[in-house]
């Protein structure tokens, strides 16, 4: 399996998003006895907590929870993607019934949208990390609440991603259309 995704990227890569996991699976773990009753579960634009919840399951492993989700949901799609015998499979551009794409435009773009998928994936974990490690030590009264201009820093990178994903198909696809007769 892993053959096959060094076409695309280093599989060792896959490493960074689970150490971010299993970090903030044992921040949560750890921390958790230490925590008062009552922990932030919301911040607002200022990166002030303006929200409350009693501790619990669901306030203290929530954020690892969803970022472990969303990694395994991430991860399989990339799979399946790298996996595939037919990359159109997974590839939907709006191009007119009477273009075809040449197989080595198809396969730059399969890379580059399974680079695209390890890139969010891994700043969405980074993301979630970020969040649970702050809520906590906001909870202990450790820190005051989030960082907002890191915050949107990783937001930011988010969307400077999308976009450049974007261009880099959109810019592909055009140079590479062959017309059916």
């Amino acid at each position: 399996m892993f053959s096959d995704f060094s076409k695309h990227y280093p599989p060792f890569l896959e490493f960074i998003p689970i150490c971010m996991l299993i970090f903030a699976w044992s921040y949560a773990f750890g921390q958790y006895a230490n925590l008062p009753d009552v922990i932030p579960t919301h911040f607002g634009f200022n990166g002030m907590p303006d929200d409350w919840s009693n501790k619990g399951f669901v306030s203290v492993y929530l954020l690892p929870l969803i970022a472990t989700l969303v990694y395994l949901m991430d991860f399989g799609i990339n799979i399946a993607v790298i996996k595939s015998k037919d990359p159109r499979k997974f590839i939907n551009l709006p191009i007119a019934k009477d273009v075809v794409l040449d197989t080595k435009t198809l396969e730059l773009i399969r890379t580059a949208v399974v680079r695209f998928m390890y890139a969010m994936n891994l700043l969405i974990t980074l993301l979630f990390a970020y969040l649970t490690y702050t809520t906590i030590q906001t909870g202990l009264g450790n820190a005051n609440g989030v960082n907002s201009v890191l915050l949107f820093i990783i937001i930011g990178a988010l969307l400077v991603l999308t976009v450049w994903f974007t261009v880099k198909i959109s810019r592909l696809q055009k140079t590479s259309i062959i017309t059916k007769k």
